[in-house]
């Protein structure tokens, strides 16, 4: 993936080749990613998405909103952009993160002196749409991310979200399961590349080992 970004991704958009781009990898039981420097943290708290990769599968970290700032300011400038794609060795888990550290007051639109503001996850989920659309349109990093059993956008925040964001209409079988796995979201411009949309938040994580469709 390291290598169709460099390459595929700048060709595709007329850009020159890209240096270096940070990556990382670990196959750590439970880990935890920031957009820094580290991207793995291994301890519960020092980083903001968590993963739980009980199956040790090795686990690829990009930092792509690093990798599309370095790219010419007439391109870069205005992009919306996530964090970080994550994927395994293996073709089972191709993922798009978005990181923030937001109160819940803040996850939803919010009024303030300014007036009416839009919500840290609208913000999330516009950035995970574009990227992924500037992604798909590359041939060879679809055909890649196609070889993926799971495909998913997903937006992390540290804080707990308020009880609201369990509506209601979802089974009270099923709140258990939410709150251990985060929560799926519809989202068909994301589906018509075969993405999922999930959110996860305070203790929520992101289970490398449950079962695949």
């Amino acid at each position: 993936m390291e290598t169709l970004l460099r390459n595929d991704f700048t060709s595709y958009y007329g850009l020159p080749v890209a240096s270096g781009i940070l990556k990382k990898a670990t196959n750590l039981s439970y880990f935890e990613l920031k957009d820094d420097v580290n991207l793995i943290y291994p301890n519960n708290g020092d980083g903001i998405a968590k993963y739980k990769n009980t199956n040790s599968l090795l686990v690829n970290m990009l930092n792509y909103e690093a990798f599309i700032d370095t790219l010419p300011q007439s391109f870069c400038q205005n992009r919306k952009k996530c964090d970080l794609i994550v994927y395994t060795d293996s073709p089972q888990y191709f993922l798009l993160n978005e990181l923030t550290d937001t109160l819940p007051k803040y996850v939803d639109s919010f009024i303030n002196s300014y007036g009416l503001q839009q919500g840290k996850r609208e913000k999330a989920i516009s950035q995970l749409k574009s990227s992924l659309f500037d992604l798909m349109a590359v041939s060879t990093i679809r055909t890649f991310s196609d070889g993926f059993d799971e495909k998913r956008c997903c937006f992390f925040n540290k804080k707990p979200n308020a009880p609201s964001v369990i509506i209601a209409v979802l089974a009270f079988n099923r709140l258990n399961t939410i709150s251990q796995n985060g929560l799926q979201m519809s989202n068909p411009e994301m589906e018509v590349f075969g993405f999922s949309l999930y959110e996860y938040s305070g203790d929520q994580s992101l289970s490398l080992s449950q079962p695949l469709k």
